[in-house]
This record gives C-alpha cells, structure tokens and sequence, in this order.
C-alpha cells in the first residue's frame, strides 16, 4: 500500500491543504497516523483515496510502473459485446409542451444549417454570428455552438428526449416518506374509512404507542396525506367502502347490442296503469282505473298487441298475445317479461323466477311452448332491463288529454280534477279502450324510431318493423394508421367500462387493465373511423397513455345472451376477474400494514391518549382576585293565621337596609 501526505493529496485532488486536514480529522478521508523524526504525529493517506486518474497523474510524476488494475482494458478481437441500442420515446409519447420544446429545436437546427450553407465565411466565424442572431430571436433558449453541435446530434439520432429541457423532473412522483408510513395511512384510510385528518391522528397516537419514534419525526404534512389519498385508485377506494358501492361505480355493465335482432325475434310484455278515471258502461260503478296489458316488438319498439282491462290478469296476457299474433300473422321466438303473476302461470309460461319449491306433479306443457315461443324472465327488481316501460311514458301525454287525468302521483295530480269528477265528465270504459287503441295503432307506432340502433332512426316505427337494414365496414390496415390524421372525442372521464368512441350514435367502449387503475380521471381518445377494434388514449397534458382494444367481452348481444351462454359467462368472469386484481391490491396493503404495526385497535388509543390526559389535568385554585357570591336564598315560614301566603324572610334585603341605617347614622 502506497501512503502520500496531506500536501501531496490536495496537490493531486485539488482541495487546499486545509480544507484536506479538515476532511481527514472529520474521518471523511481515511489516514492513518505516524510519529516522525521530531516527534509529532503526520497524517499519511492511502493513494486508492484518489480517482483512478490521479493515482495514474502520480505513478507518472514519480515515473512509476502502473498497477495492472489501472491499465486501460482493451477488448479482444472477435469478443467485442454490442452495445444494446438506446431506447428514445417516440414522438407521440411526448406531453404538448414537450413537442413544442422539439419543433423549436428542430427550427433552430434547420435555421442553423441554412445560415451555414449560405455564409460567406468559414463555419467556425459562421457559427459565432449565427449563435448571436440566435439569441436575439430566441431570447429565452440557452444557445451556444456546443450546445448546437450536441442538439443536432440528438436530434439526427432520434433521441428527442434529449432536445427537451428536463430539469427538475428527475424527482417527479419521488418521496421521501417512508414505506412504513404510507402502509399504515392506507389501511387506515381504505379499510377504516377514516377521514385523512383522522388517519394522521390514529399514525401519530399509533407511533408514540409502539415506540416508532424516528416514523414520527419522519411524518410529512397533513397536506402530503390529502395528495396521496388523491392517487389511490378510485377501483381500490370504492371496493373499501363495500362491494355493492364498487359494482355500481367501477364493475363493468354488460351492453346490449340490437344490431343483429331482428323483428319478431323478442317481444317484451308489460302492463301499465293509466293515468285516466273512468266510469262503468252503466255509470253506476265507482270511479276506477284501467289497465294496459302491451306486447312491444325489441327491435323496432312497434306495438304488437295491446288490450285493455280493469286489472292486469293472465286472461289479459293472452288477449294481447293473441292481438299481437293476429296482427303481425308470426309468433315470436323469445316472449321477454317481468316476474308478475299475469306471466308466470303455470298455463301461460311456466312459474319462471317463482318456481322455488320442488314440484311432483308432471304439468302440461304451456301456451308458449305449445306456440313455440321460449319464455325470458327478467331479474326481479330490475326494470331496466324491459325495453317497453320506458315506452309507457308516452302514456303520459295521451292521459293528461283526458279531463279526468289524476297523474301518476299525488304531486302531478291536476286541481280540475276534483271539479271535472263532480261535473261528470268522467269517460266511459269503452271510450278509452277506444281511444286508445287508435292513438296506439295511428300515432305511436307510426312515431320516428328512437332505439338504440342508430341507423334506423328518422324512419317510423312500423317501417323499422317490416325493414331489415345492415352496417358493412371496411377495417383499414394497421400500417396506414397516422397519429395526425386519427380523430379525437372530446375529453371524458374513465369511467367502469372504460373510454368510448360515439360511431352513428352509438357508443363503443374500450377497456384494458390498465385503464381499470385509470377511473375517474380524465382522458381523450384518438380512433381511427375504419378501424375501431382499438383505440390510442391519451391524458390531458396529451400524452400516450396505451392502446386499447374495443370491449366486445362487456358489450353482449341480446341474442347472444339468450342463445349462447358461453359469451355471458366470459362477460361475468371478467367482471369477476377485475373485482379479484382490485381485492387483491386492497388485501396487499392490509398484509404490509399487519405485518409491520399488527393489529390496531384505534379505540383503545384514543383511551390510553385520555388516560395520559386525565392524569395531567389539573385544576388552578389560585387567583389574583377571589369573589364570594350571595345567592338568592329564601327561608320559607309556615302559613300566618290568616293569610293565604306563607311568610317570605329576604336576607339580602334585610342586609340592604341594615347598610342603609349605618350610612344614615355616619
């Protein structure tokens, strides 16, 4: 080992000698010590202290043979290892401000060039001038002919990157809060659902309990909480609060698609109450309402078959099924209903939803299958999905046309009502029926065509009945695709399903796991119109975030649904296969956070924390000026003889006028 003195290492390193003596008493340089001739202690430090190149720098002074680790290596021929090629972002993964820090430097390059080929003088002279033009046309870049000669060769090579001002990036999204901290915070903000403020009081009581002194000294602000609660996915937030709340928010739903329905494939059956109060044939039986008993073609929404009672019964069932055969001359192949009593009898269709309890008795086969049409039940307590009693609100305008129309509710009910009622003007049963079936078949199903299938909107209901129309595009090859020339939508939220593409009024969802981490903020969408099977999402600072493909698991067919079940189960397990990667990071922060603080039992924290209180009250007893207070106090007598009032003795007032006497007497 080679030891040099303190001058010499300041010499070679370039620190002065005493800012060398400083670093070696502090123990930053290592040294070792000896006792020379005069009997003082000289520090002498190992040569290795020093880089590489100033351990060579003094082998040369002293004209000394370097060590075998200071040679240069040199590469065999024939065993060289390529270097793996650089990797540099794309120019579509950069963000807006970013391209433009790009374009500048492309101008600057090209004006540069230009200005070069053109000078008269030498390149050296020209890049001198053309450097202090460059400054005043673009005051706020730093130029100089390095920095040129260093952009070009960026910029000739691909790396853009390095044509972009990146200072003060290298720490984005790094923090110095540590691990064990941020754990803690989301297993109580997730699994608690505490508020943030909360889970900073819970950390610190948690801290000082355990011991975990140096974590509570390494606290970042309430603020610093807040943000971190912000990047949490919305996914993981909802799935914390309960099942139910993630499913209606972030569970993909499953769409349906009428595109490959055709008419008479399914009819939904529904019965509604009109809003109108009538009077029997005779005029002799009390005020009542009827009933409509409707049968709506899915495809086209036309109505097929309607009656009208009193009541909603299975004998109105069957005369609007045999109104709707008659008039169309077909069955359908599906008969799509809810799960009243009118439709799950045991003659009709079959109990359905209702058919819990094993049954022994063999029963004959139904209505529906004798006619060959497969009976569908809805799920109970889920409207939604009937088609037609969203078509029942049409009823609305044609009932208030009535005198007697009472609304569907006590708030829309009319005042006239009352008064028309008296008046009389109540219609007859048989007016309305008769009404009704006019406007049904002259006017509703003679209405523009509002589904879902966007093609057949404009034209009338029964001219969607008897067309069939279908939608051919041609998918565009994959290499034509250009980023400029793609269409965007307007910028959107993430939502369950994902993003969407608006294509003739219907919408196209798109969604990948990574745009499940995604929800809730907001993104843009670039397509291409020829090619949907995927679509390029960006952020609002228009940055490539991923390619996602069209969601054709999430969005079934209503055939599809009905015939093969094969596609509805890929659908569920999706959704089951979301909610277990959403479990499953929720599960992930609740292990790291047992496994390094244990069990928490907040309310005993906030006990023991009342306990240290209590025991550090105290009560001043001592003040600068001490009051005594008289209250009213009255001593009550027994009864005068005769008085009707008991005997009232006043202290203060006796001690008032005694005070008055002594002052009369000074």
């Amino acid at each position: 080992m080679i030891y040099i003195t303190i001058e010499e290492f300041a010499q070679l390193s370039g620190y002065s000698t005493r800012h060398t003596r400083r670093l070696v008493s502090k123990g930053q340089i290592k040294s070792e010590t000896e006792i020379n001739n005069k009997g003082k202690t000289r520090y002498k430090v190992p040569l290795n202290e020093l880089t590489p190149k100033q351990q060579i720098e003094y082998y040369k002074s002293k004209d000394l043979d370097l060590p075998d680790e200071l040679l240069p290596k040199r590469r065999q021929k024939g065993n060289r290892e390529e270097k793996p090629k650089a990797k540099f972002k794309k120019y579509e993964q950069l963000s807006e401000s970013e391209r433009e820090q790009v374009n500048e430097w492309k101008r600057i390059i090209n004006d540069w060039e230009s200005f070069r080929a053109t000078a008269d003088c030498g390149k050296t002279k020209a890049n001198k001038m053309f450097v202090e033009h460059a400054k005043l046309k673009y005051p706020d870049v730093r130029i100089s002919v390095d920095i040129l000669y260093r952009k070009k060769k960026a910029m000739d090579s691909g790396d853009l990157d390095s044509l972009i001002d990146n200072r003060g990036k290298a720490k984005k999204g790094y923090s110095k809060t540590p691990n064990e901290i941020v754990c803690l915070f989301n297993h109580l903000f997730l699994n608690l659902n505490m508020k943030v403020s909360k889970c900073y009081e819970v950390m610190q009581m948690q801290f000082e309990e355990s011991g975990r002194y140096e974590l509570l000294e390494q606290m970042p602000s309430v603020d610093k909480f807040y943000r971190l609660s912000k990047s949490i996915p919305k996914a993981v937030i909802m799935l914390s609060r309960g099942e139910k709340l993630y499913d209606d928010n972030c569970n993909p739903t499953i769409d349906r698609i009428y595109d490959d329905l055709a008419s008479n494939d399914v009819w939904v059956a529904d019965g509604h109450k009109i809003d109108v109060i009538t009077v029997s044939e005779d005029g002799k039986k009390a005020h009542h309402r009827l009933t409509l008993s409707a049968i709506v073609d899915l495809r086209s929404g036309v109505y097929v078959g309607w009656t009208v009672t009193q009541y909603p019964s299975s004998q109105a069932t069957l005369l609007a099924l045999r109104k709707a055969i008659v008039n169309t001359r077909t069955v359908p192949d599906y008969f799509y209903c809810d799960n009243g009593r009118e439709y799950l009898t045991y003659d009709i269709g079959g109990m359905g939803h209702r058919k819990r309890k094993k049954v022994t008795l063999k029963m004959p086969p139904t209505i529906l299958e004798r006619l060959g049409i497969s009976m569908l039940n809805a799920l109970p307590a889920n409207g939604k999905a009937k088609h037609i009693e969203r078509d029942f609100k049409d009823f609305t305008f044609l009932s208030s046309l009535f005198d007697t129309y009472c609304g569907s509710s006590i708030t829309t009910r009319p005042e006239r009502l009352k008064a028309n009622l008296k008046a009389g003007k109540a219609p007859k049963d048989s007016e309305l029926i008769q009404k009704v079936d006019k406007i049904i078949e002259g006017y509703f199903n003679h209405q523009p065509y509002n589904g879902a299938v966007a093609a057949d909107r404009g034209k009338s209901k029964i001219d969607v009945y008897n067309e069939h129309v279908e939608r051919l595009r041609m998918p565009a090859d994959e290499t034509v695709l250009n980023l400029m020339m793609m269409r965007s939508t307007r910028m959107q939220t993430v939502a369950k399903n994902g993003v969407y593409v608006v294509q003739q009024g219907e919408r196209l969802y798109y969604k990948n796991d990574k745009l499940h981490w995604l929800q809730g903020q907001k993104v843009y969408v670039r397509y291409d119109p020829e090619d949907l099977m995927s679509v390029r999402v960006y952020d609002e600072e228009d940055k490539f975030i991923d390619a996602v493909p069209l969601n054709t698991t999430m969005m079934q067919s209503v055939l599809s649904q009905i015939e093969d079940n094969n596609d509805l189960s890929e659908a569920m397990k999706l959704k089951r296969r979301y909610y277990k990667v959403t479990k499953r990071r929720l599960q992930i922060v609740e292990d790291v956070a047992k496994q390094e603080h244990g069990d928490i039992d907040v309310l005993k924290l906030y006990e023991k924390r009342a306990e240290k209180n209590i025991k550090r009250t105290t009560w001043s007893k001592k003040a600068p000026v001490t009051e005594i207070l008289f209250g009213n106090s009255e001593d009550r007598l027994p009864k005068a003889v005769g008085s009707d009032e008991p005997v009232v003795i006043d202290i203060n007032r006796m001690i008032r006028n005694a005070e008055k006497r002594k002052d009369e007497f000074k």
